[in-house]
């Protein structure tokens, strides 16, 4: 495995830093600070991207692959020594973040969108099966 730095990375230091923030949720999605257009609305609303209603399992589905990219990019970072290994998989986790949210932002079709998010979250399960075996 090739040795990784911080430094090959076009992206703040800060990232790595425990306790950053990566997304938040306030009515709409914003990732790093921009705002998306993956509106949220409270929880007993279905979500919409560019004003197309997910079905309920699919803003399921979505709400949780966000949910359990943060809880790994918090472990990750939590890690005492963010060696090697453990920015290359924060850098991966990163990824599928940021294209999960680019694809989503692209799309006006319901059942790509709901495809997207099911390839997205089988990317995050093996990114996390590989890492939980090392």
């Amino acid at each position: 495995m090739n040795s990784l730095d911080i430094k090959d990375f076009l992206v703040e230091q800060s990232i790595v830093q425990k306790g950053m923030v990566i997304y938040e949720v306030n009515k709409y999605l914003i990732l790093f600070g921009v705002k998306t257009s993956i509106y949220f609305g409270n929880s007993a609303e279905v979500i919409s991207i560019n004003n197309i209603n997910l079905s309920q399992n699919a803003s399921m589905k979505l709400s949780y692959l966000l949910g359990s990219l943060n809880f790994f990019n918090d472990y990750l970072c939590s890690r005492i020594l963010l060696d090697d290994i453990n920015i290359e998989f924060l850098m991966k986790n990163l990824k599928i973040l940021t294209v999960l949210i680019n694809l989503l932002e692209h799309e006006n079709n319901v059942n790509v969108l709901e495809n997207i998010i099911d390839e997205m979250n089988n990317q995050r399960i093996e990114l996390r099966n590989i890492y939980m075996q090392l």
